[in-house]
């Protein structure tokens, strides 16, 4: 755990999965969301509930589903998150050894029970000439 909390702080996890109050930042909700809501040409995004909440938050995940998105950037329903609505990226080149270290982390911390919308994927239409599954999940090897 010790590890993985070395690991969030210097990557600034905390920087998107805050919960804003009336005066910015409330940090009595540690990683409960809600602080980004980002929309894209794929859809809407909010930031994700990462304390182990059991109806809101990551108790509901397994590890290899968390492992998964930090991995790849794909969730457990199966859509791919865009890169400018979480940096997946950034996390992928993580060891598994790390990974572990995240979770474990954040199945640590408080619980805060704090529900966020679901993600609402509403893809843009391909441009005039675009060759269907370009990009798309099939491109990552996912069906």
């Amino acid at each position: 755990a010790a590890r993985g909390r070395t690991l969030v702080v210097n990557i600034g996890c905390i920087g998107c999965h805050a919960t804003n109050g009336d005066r910015g930042p409330d940090y009595s909700k540690y990683f409960a969301g809600g602080g980004v809501r980002i929309e894209s040409h794929v859809g809407r995004f909010v930031s994700r509930n990462l304390t182990p909440d059991p109806d809101t938050g990551l108790a509901r995940r397994t590890d290899d589903e968390v492992k998964r998105v930090l991995r790849s950037g794909v969730f457990p329903d199966g859509h791919l998150v865009p890169y400018t609505s979480m940096p997946w990226g950034s996390f992928s080149h993580l060891s598994e050894d790390d990974r572990h270290a995240i979770v474990v982390y954040l199945r640590n911390i408080p619980a805060v029970k704090h529900r966020i919308p679901d993600p609402v994927l509403e893809p843009a239409p391909l441009p005039s000439g675009a060759v269907e599954g370009v990009f798309g999940l099939k491109d990552y090897g996912i069906n």
